[in-house]
């Protein structure tokens, strides 16, 4: 049995087959999922839960992650709320806005290990 962690994780992602996996995977650790396929929405979402973290794809079908980033910087309420980008692909490290206000922040390239991703989760959580 997992222990209790107690945390809420928002995923925003537009694939619906990532979103399941997480919420199956991260849910099996303990963690509240709450998962959103649209970028446009994912301020408003994260400044509605205040999650523990923020799983956020770079490259979704309605938004760019730089932007939801960008939003999520410019509140004071949404502006601690670390941020973990996974994303299939990614322009640079460079090419992401210094943490833009987020005291911390992590990319994961997919496809990638459960583990990483678990390590990645607590790092960020903890």
């Amino acid at each position: 049995m997992a222990e209790d962690r107690g945390g809420t994780i928002v995923v925003v992602d537009d694939d619906p087959a990532f979103l399941e996996l997480l919420e199956t995977l991260l849910g099996s650790e303990n963690y509240r999922v709450i998962t959103h396929q649209h970028g446009h929405a994912a301020f408003e979402l994260v400044k509605a839960t205040l999650p523990d973290l923020l799983i956020l794809d770079w490259w979704l079908a309605d938004a760019a992650g730089e932007d939801v980033l960008a939003l999520l910087a410019s509140d004071h309420t949404t502006a601690r709320v670390p941020v973990l980008i996974c994303s299939a692909a990614l322009p640079s490290r460079q090419a992401i806005p210094a943490p833009l206000g987020q005291p911390t922040y992590e990319i994961l390239l997919k496809p990638f290990e459960i583990e990483t991703l678990l390590q990645a989760v607590r790092r960020l959580t903890g």
